[in-house]
Formats: C-alpha cells, sequence, structure tokens
C-alpha cells in the first residue's frame, strides 16, 4: 500500500487521475484467458473479390478467420484496425464484418485504422462519404467498446494482464506524443498499472518487414519500454511477422525489450514482405489467421491459427513477461511543480528517483523555495535513481523589482 499511495497523489496531481480511475473493463475466461488478435479484416461488399462472401482463394477471407473465432472460447478478441474496407463505413460493416466477424462482437475490444476515418475511395466504395467522417461507421458499429469518439484508446483487463487499446491514427485524436491528450492519459495509465504484465496494441507498427512502418507510434514505444510493457500488436501490413524483443530505438533487448506481433492477416488480402526487418524473427505473407495468446500470471504463449484454405504455416512459443521486482524499483517522475523545495525532494526520493540540479530563478507568479519546472516531466519512466532537475523560485518577480527599488534609493 505504502508504494501505491504515491501513485495516486501524482495522478490526482496531474489531473489525469479521473482518466484513468474509472475502472478498466474485465474480460475474463475459464483457467488462464486465451485471446486473440487480428486485423485488415473484411473487404468491401462492392470489390470485385467479394463474391457473395465466399471471397477469393487470395482475397476476401473473412469469413474463414472468423470460424476460428466463432468456437475458440476466447476471452477477448482484439480487431486490430482496417478491421472493414474500403472506408469503414457503418453500411459496411454491417453488411461484411457484421455477420462473419460480428458473431463474436460480445468479447471485442478493436481498435481503428486507417481505413476507418476514410470518405472517399478512387475504386467503388461502400458508404465512402462525408458521412463517415472521424471514423463514424466505427464508432457507431462498435459503441462504448471502442473508447469513445474522438479518442478511440482504453484499458482493460484480462485474467492477471492489463490490455491497452491506442489510436495511431494520430491527426484525428489530437496528436500521439507525449503531450499529447493520448500521450499523458498512456503515462498516467501505465504509472497506475505499474505491476502487471501489459500488451498495448494499434495499426500502424514502428518495425516492419512490409515497408508501411511509420515512426507516429515511437512516442507509445517509449512509454511502454520504460514502464517495461511485454507485449505489442500491430496490423497495416497485410502479414504475419514476429520480432525479438526490442526497444524503442530498434536494438534487440533480451532482458527489457518489448515483442511485436504484425497480424495483418484478418482476411482482407494479403501485402508482401519488401525487406527483412533487424530483430525479424518469422514472417509470412502468404497465410491467413489468428494469433492466440495465452496470458498466464507471469508469462505468455502465442501460436498464430491458420485459417481452412490459407496452407500450414503456423508459429508459436512462449515468453516470460518483465520481472515484477524490476517495474517496483522504476523511476516514475511525481510531479513537483509548485511544492516547496524539501516536499519535493521528499516525493522525488520516494519514487526511487534522485535530486539532480537545483537552479533558481525569479517567477512572475510562483512563491519563493516553490518549485517552478522539473525535467523529466512528471509520469515519465526512468531507470531507479535517475535524476529530476528542478528550477526553483527566488521570489516573485513583482517583488524582487520592488525589493531593488527600495534598495536603490536607500542609497541615494
Amino acid at each position: 500500500m505504502r508504494g501505491f499511495l504515491p501513485i495516486l497523489v501524482a495522478l490526482a496531481l496531474t489531473g489525469l487521475l479521473s482518466m484513468v480511475a474509472g475502472s478498466p473493463t474485465t474480460a475474463t475466461g475459464a483457467g488462464d484467458p486465451v485471446i486473440a488478435a487480428a486485423g485488415d479484416i473484411a473487404c468491401d461488399p462492392a470489390g470485385h473479390s467479394y463474391n457473395g462472401g465466399r471471397g477469393t482463394a487470395t482475397a476476401c477471407r473473412q469469413k474463414y478467420t472468423s470460424d476460428l473465432l466463432a468456437n475458440g472460447g476466447f476471452a477477448a478478441v482484439l480487431p486490430l484496425g482496417d478491421n472493414q474496407y474500403y472506408c469503414g463505413s457503418l453500411r459496411a460493416y454491417e453488411r461484411v464484418f457484421a455477420p462473419t466477424w460480428g458473431r463474436v462482437k460480445a468479447i471485442m475490444h478493436p481498435t481503428t485504422g486507417n481505413h476507418e476515418y476514410l470518405t472517399r475511395s478512387g475504386r467503388a466504395g461502400t458508404g465512402c462519404s462525408s458521412t463517415n467522417a472521424n471514423a463514424a461507421g466505427y464508432f457507431r458499429y462498435f459503441g462504448s467498446a471502442a473508447g469513445g469518439m474522438g479518442r478511440g484508446y482504453y484499458s482493460f483487463k484480462v485474467g492477471g494482464w492489463h490490455l491497452i487499446a491506442l489510436n495511431s491514427q494520430c491527426s484525428h485524436v489530437g496528436g500521439c506524443g507525449p503531450t499529447s491528450q493520448q500521450g499523458r492519459w498512456l503515462a498516467a495509465n501505465l504509472a497506475a498499472h505499474r505491476h502487471t504484465c501489459t500488451l498495448a496494441y494499434w495499426h500502424i507498427p514502428l518495425f516492419s518487414s512490409g515497408g508501411r512502418a511509420k515512426q507516429n507510434s515511437l512516442p507509445f514505444w517509449k512509454l511502454l519500454y520504460a514502464a517495461h510493457a511485454d507485449v505489442v500488436l500491430n496490423g497495416h501490413d497485410h502479414i504475419y511477422e514476429r520480432f525479438a524483443p526490442q526497444g524503442p530505438s530498434g536494438r534487440r533487448d533480451r532482458e527489457n525489450g518489448i515483442r511485436e506481433f504484425i497480424v495483418g492477416t484478418g482476411g482482407a488480402d494479403h501485402t508482401s514482405v519488401v525487406r527483412v526487418a533487424a530483430n525479424s524473427q518469422v514472417w509470412n505473407d502468404t497465410t491467413y489467421g489468428v494469433l492466440e495468446l495465452t496470458l498466464h500470471q507471469r508469462s505468455y504463449k502465442w501460436k498464430f491459427l491458420p485459417a481452412t484454405g490459407s496452407g500450414g504455416f503456423s508459429d508459436s512459443g512462449s515468453a516470460r513477461c518483465h520481472e515484477m521486482e524490476t517495474l517496483q524499483k522504476s523511476c516514475i517522475v511525481p510531479r513537483v511543480k509548485g511544492k516547496k523545495l524539501r516536499a519535493a525532494e521528499r516525493a522525488i526520493r520516494r519514487e526511487h528517483c534522485s535530486v539532480g540540479k537545483v537552479r533558481w530563478a525569479y517567477s512572475r507568479r510562483i512563491r519563493k523555495k516553490r518549485v517552478i519546472a522539473q525535467r523529466p516531466r512528471a509520469g515519465a519512466w526512468r531507470a531507479p535513481g535517475a535524476k529530476v532537475r528542478l528550477t526553483v523560485s527566488k521570489g516573485r518577480k513583482k517583488q524582487a523589482l520592488q525589493a531593488r527599488t527600495m534598495r536603490n534609493r536607500s542609497f541615494r
């Protein structure tokens, strides 16, 4: 309890407690829960490969991947974005996604892709119009499970794991950077769930051999890596790929790295592997299917399940979560702006950080001996003992000017 109270205080002071305090949804299953995930799923009903829902040998295979889910006994299903082509309109969702993957809608925890936000198409697209602005079809179809229109990010529990759905369509949600609303929410959410195995997922990957990785999720990776998260799931490239644990820079890190899976194999179509990326361990660009994850208390198992008619490719393995002791000793920078210097120093040390250089400066508003600014920012995760630099008020600027004026007068 002693280690938990400072987290609550820090979150309350940052004004973010209300964003994480609403207990995350809990998804349950018998025994250790098993979940399934894939993205890039249902093709447009107006597309030439739809074929009345039967698809072809190489495209529109959403019915066959959904058959893996319908009787799978999963505790949760994670659609990883671009769940419905071409524009993710409500009409398209109801025509194609609903009778296939929608059979397990009750246990879905989705995230958005770039196609969910489209309003026009260079081809015949169902419902591609201004009525789909701001991913209207997606949010109307999934309702409250989607995390709220204008956001699309949220967290929930499955067994002993903490799962985080993020929105990599950054321009539609005010950004993905550390100072954006989503970035601040993620930092606070991680700080509030620091002693659990953690899985995060969104659509566009930071690392991929498929040629469509982007840097927009780098801030997510930095926060997740500092928080010792365990697994990241993505789609966007229509391939399956598994990476060795690595950090945000792409450096392999067996001890603290995050294992990324790309599972863009939900059924729409395939794209190709362009160039095998560093740390890629397994990849396949010809098989549709879903990733099955068994979430144990301190470990996880994975298995790629191929859909009927997709060949026999599979991939499986297991790994441990990062050690809980490491997480307990991490430095989580508290918010100390406005505090008296001594109180700020105590708060910093309580969170396994140390006090760095203290600089003094005049302030317009903050009283003498109170903290004006801090670096790193509140909520940042750092190694145990990391230094927090402070700027402390020498007094209010107006008062300082008055004191100087009085001194000058006394010399006359």
